[in-house]
């Protein structure tokens, strides 16, 4: 990841201009990237708290402490992020649960906005395509 973002920053783009944007199990990679930079945004789509919770929900009759090598702690990190943040997430997601969802989103202390989205994990954009441009273009102040 910090790869990739120093090729970015070398390249072609200013941090402050820069906007991460990651779905799902890449939020967990991409928030070693965010941490203690200046870029402009971060957009977050149907995340998780902790690798080690969600498997414990998906599997519980596994040892998942003893099993998982990365633990994805995602909330420890959040406390170095300290831009605005959009979080996204439908309570009908049948990958990430809810309330895994809703502990991150709460463990976020800086500025956060919330766009509840309505279909599963995959398919958001079917029913949610208008609100989700217009709630992007509002967080990011971009004008049509």
């Amino acid at each position: 990841n910090d790869f990739m973002y120093n090729y970015i920053l070398k390249s072609w783009v200013k941090e402050e201009n820069i906007i991460l944007w990651w779905q799902s199990l890449w939020w967990a990679l991409a928030i070693n990237t965010a941490q203690n930079k200046n870029i402009y945004a971060l957009i977050v789509q149907s995340s998780f708290y902790s690798m080690v919770d969600m498997a414990k929900l998906k599997f519980p009759f596994l040892p998942i402490d003893y099993l998982i090598k990365y633990k994805f702690e995602s909330y420890k990190k959040l406390k170095n992020i300290k831009v605005k943040t959009v979080f996204m997430h439908s309570k009908t997601d049948e990958v990430i649960n809810y309330n895994e969802w809703e502990k991150l989103f709460n463990a976020m202390i800086w500025e956060k906005y919330f766009l509840e989205l309505f279909w599963n994990h995959n398919y958001w954009y079917m029913n949610n395509y208008e609100q989700y441009i217009n709630t992007l273009k509002d967080f990011l102040k971009i004008k049509s």
